[in-house]
């Protein structure tokens, strides 16, 4: 355990670097000369288990990474079969974020593209063997990313096609577009209401702020969010605008997601012991609940590297537990993050037209 209880990234010098979000583009860029963090140019220590940062080599001259070059995983079985040395962790042998971003339009051609076998009828390349971390970074990211954005497109014309009937009555008030400020009004309970609903509405927002800010402002995420961004657009936030998205350090999203699974928990507790909203619920409830908080508690397993396991198989399994979320998401009740604001708005303005207060 000395030797190969930690990452190699557990203990780099440059790991402040990573936390920022401050990455070297290239070998004899800026970053590099200041000492960035290499992960972009296919450091491996994020995965790889040895003490190369403490002992070091040469009688604890130096090792790889201080010499400015990122670890290669040597020490890790298979080390030689784990795709290119300068691809970052996020490229697997069948396909990247990129990847990604770029097969959203053209997922569905080549899925039914016809394969074209030699005259003999035989196979003459052999195909690698895929791994469940390639299956979930590869197949199983470009799939579920299609279905989440055809469901929600499916979704929301099924919401723009509705039929309704024309209202005739005399409008009381004229500017029914007033309405619209219940989008803001009703963003927390009236009195009346608030001792009855303060339980949920208190855990409801801090599930969903801890969730948002550890998806989008930690540095894994950031980093694939800009590779899908490269794949979709052939840029990112940096090269249209010129600005850096900020990231949260690691410790901190540890936290946003240890209280994110907190209240997820408690909002459980609170809908099994309550009669009426026990009644009330059903299979969309309790399974959109689980695919919510699945990839809170395997993204934290990844990161202490709980139970023991490769740190590519939790890897794997968070991936996954994401996936089943996006596949989910646009036929359960998690499809509101796109209505709420919308009917919450139409519902205003149908009560302003109407001469009801607000």
């Amino acid at each position: 355990m000395a030797f190969y209880g930690q990452t190699i990234h557990d203990r780099c010098y440059r790991r402040p670097f990573y936390e920022r979000g401050q990455f070297a583009d290239s070998f004899d860029d800026e970053g590099a000369r200041q000492g960035w963090c290499l992960y972009k140019l296919g450091c491996r220590g994020p995965t790889t288990y040895n003490a190369c940062a403490t002992v070091k080599w040469n009688d604890g001259t130096s090792f790889p990474i201080e010499a400015g070059h990122g670890c290669i995983g040597c020490s890790e079985p298979g080390f030689w079969d784990k795709g290119g040395l300068y691809q970052p962790l996020s490229t697997g042998r069948w396909g990247s974020a990129r990847t990604v971003g770029a097969a959203v339009g053209g997922a569905w051609r080549s899925a039914w593209r016809p394969r074209r076998w030699p005259a003999s009828g035989r196979r003459t390349r052999r195909v690698p063997e895929m791994s469940l971390l390639d299956f979930a970074r590869g197949p199983a990211l470009q799939w579920s990313i299609v279905i989440f954005v055809v469901g929600v497109l499916w979704r929301l014309l099924g919401v723009l096609l509705l039929r309704t009937r024309k209202d005739l009555s005399e409008p009381r008030k004229d500017a029914a577009w007033k309405g619209l400020r219940l989008i803001a009004l009703r963003s927390w309970p009236r009195k009346e209401f608030l001792g009855g609903t303060a339980f949920g509405e208190v855990m409801g927002y801090t599930f969903h702020i801890g969730f948002l800010l550890a998806l989008f402002f930690y540095v894994p995420h950031v980093l694939f969010f800009a590779d899908i961004a490269r794949g979709l657009l052939g840029t990112d936030l940096h090269g249209l605008t010129g600005l850096n998205w900020p990231t949260l350090p690691n410790g901190v999203v540890t936290l946003l997601s240890a209280i994110s699974i907190a209240a997820l928990v408690a909002v459980l507790i609170h809908r099994i012991v309550s009669p009426v909203k026990r009644l009330i619920s059903n299979f969309d409830d309790y399974f959109s609940w689980l695919v919510t908080i699945a990839p809170l508690v395997t993204g934290m397993a990844a990161f202490a590297h709980l139970g023991g396991w490769p740190y590519e198989r939790l890897l794997a399994i968070h991936l996954l537990s994401a996936e089943l979320l996006l596949v989910w998401f646009p036929f359960g009740k998690l499809m509101h993050a796109f209505t709420i604001f919308a009917a919450r708005g139409s519902t205003g303005m149908l009560f302003e037209r109407k001469g009801a207060s607000l």
